[in-house]
């Protein structure tokens, strides 16, 4: 439903604003962030399974996809599921966004 996906939209902003914030908190200039963000990105994007399918990849791969919050936004955005199998994905994701906020803050509160 139109709700779900507001939702996922929302908790998935959160996951890429924890991850933008580890990352930022590991540099210590500007160009450092951006090219650590690029590092971080370009991967994502590749194992998300909207440039290749997830089932093509290697078994190694498919598994450390499942780290990878877009892989689960990717899945409730452009695959056709039923409730439940959208529900697992955004809780996937919730999690995904509990562990990088939590991380981010403690990396960010240590490092100040």
């Amino acid at each position: 439903s139109v709700v779900l996906l507001y939702v996922a939209i929302f908790i998935f902003s959160l996951a890429a604003g924890g991850i933008g914030l580890m990352i930022s908190s590991l540099s210590s200039t500007q160009q450092q962030a951006f090219l650590g963000a690029f590092t971080v990105g370009v991967p994502c994007i590749l194992l998300s399974g909207a440039v290749t399918p997830v089932i093509n990849m290697p078994i190694f791969l498919q598994h450390g996809s499942q780290l990878n919050p877009i892989r689960h936004f990717t899945t409730l955005v452009l695959r056709d599921i039923t409730f439940e199998a959208a529900s697992v994905s955004l809780l996937k994701i919730c999690a995904i966004t509990v562990v990088c906020v939590c991380v981010a803050v403690w990396m960010f509160r240590r490092r100040v």
